[in-house]
């Protein structure tokens, strides 16, 4: 009799499980790409920011690059530092807008780049709504000065065959007239980048983080609105965050149960779960031999990483760029090793003496270095010899 009884129960629990799965839950087709924009700086999807974090990192390689999750570093010494923070939402509560404020007025640079921006220090975006809306499928992107390259960004939503209007934000004129914030960047005559100068500090806000996101890095002058967005922004060590995740402050990372809790579907997924768990431990409790577990295979990140980038720059046709930067690391580590100045007019015998290399292989170095600029294009074979002759250079110097 206690038997039966017993199989009632387990029927009864398997049929309240089962109307529950009908009535909580509904079969959707899950497509293989994420295109909503979340911005997250692991995210390889379409509007992910992972090649955001990679090209920031190769940007500023000659000085210590470093995500943060937690409260927003503060103990920098006496290096100058970069603060950037990407995502849909950057909200900072009274405490952390308070210290993104003492940051700038102690000389570091703030760079907030969302859709929506909410501080109370500066207080330009507490007091009124800086933003308005531009429903577009495509913009013009035109920063402001001399030269300047323009950056047509186009909105996808579906296996980069058509484009779609999205709300874009820009800021209000507002913004400069009463906060005085200068124009960087605009669209039809819409501010969507712009700086106000602390002494010696910045701020820096940007309205488009769709401009940052993997789906604009397929896109052609994605490289020169990224380089001319963090151009003339010289620091010590770079610090970069995801807005998202840190919108209700650092104090909600360590706790992803209230959001679960809050949301409906999540919540009865999570109580599912402990009763299906509940079901196994039940079932499975007699179980003799333990799960043997399946080893992960270990990747090559860094072979990874290496391929992203080399594939962006071979897309974007960017090599005379890439020998500008090896250019620069060059004439950098020379000074800081050898403490020779480029502009010394006998740089090359003095180097050539400390390093012990002949004069004509650094002459030939800083003529291939050095006309890269002048050059209409720069070929893939002249690339990897100006590459490989610079190798053997850092190889043999003493």
């Amino acid at each position: 009799m206690r038997s039966n009884n017993g199989i009632f129960i387990i029927l009864g629990i398997i049929f309240l499980c089962l109307l529950a799965f009908f009535v909580f839950f509904e079969y959707v087709e899950v497509p293989d790409v994420n295109w909503n924009q979340n911005y997250n700086l692991d995210s390889m999807e379409p509007y992910g920011a992972g090649v955001f974090a990679e090209l920031l990192e190769l940007y500023y390689q000659d000085v210590p690059v470093e995500e943060f999750k937690g409260d927003i570093p503060t103990k920098n010494g006496a290096d100058k530092a970069l603060y950037v923070m990407i995502g849909a939402r950057a909200e900072f509560p009274d405490r952390e807008s308070y210290t993104l404020d003492s940051l700038a007025e102690k000389g570091h640079t703030v760079m907030l780049i969302a859709s929506k921006i909410k501080t109370s220090h500066p207080a330009a975006f507490t007091t009124s709504d800086q933003t308005n809306t531009l429903r577009e499928d495509s913009l013009s992107v035109r920063f402001v000065g001399k030269d300047k390259p323009e950056f047509t960004y186009k909105h996808y939503t579906e296996d980069f065959k058509s484009t779609s209007k999205a709300p874009f934000k820009f800021f209000d004129s507002e913004l400069e007239h009463s906060w005085y914030f200068d124009e960087l960047a605009e669209v039809d005559g819409r501010t969507v980048f712009a700086k106000t100068d602390y002494v010696p500090g910045g701020w820096y806000v940007h309205s488009l983080p769709e401009l940052f996101s993997n789906s604009a890095a397929l896109q052609p002058g994605f490289l020169d609105n990224f380089n001319s967005t963090f151009e003339g922004i010289t620091v010590d060590r770079v610090y970069y965050a995801d807005a998202d995740r840190r919108k209700e402050g650092p104090a909600n990372l360590d706790n992803p149960m209230q959001y679960v809790l809050q949301q409906r579907g999540l919540k009865w997924a999570y109580y599912m779960t402990l009763l299906t768990g509940l079901l196994f431990v039940l079932f499975g409790g007699k179980r003799r031999q333990q799960v043997i577990p399946t080893r992960k295979v270990n990747e090559n990140t860094s072979l990874e990483y290496v391929k992203t980038l080399s594939r962006l720059f071979q897309k974007q046709n960017q090599n005379q760029k890439l020998v500008t930067k090896m250019e620069k690391v060059f004439y950098h580590r020379i000074s800081r090793e050898y403490f020779i100045d480029k502009n010394d007019a006998e740089f090359t015998s003095r180097l050539s003496r400390k390093t012990l290399i002949p004069e004509e292989q650094i002459d030939d170095i800083r003529n291939r270095l050095s006309v890269a600029a002048k050059m209409g294009s720069y070929s893939d074979g002249l690339l990897m010899e100006t590459y490989n002759k610079l190798d053997s250079f850092y190889k043999k110097a003493k």
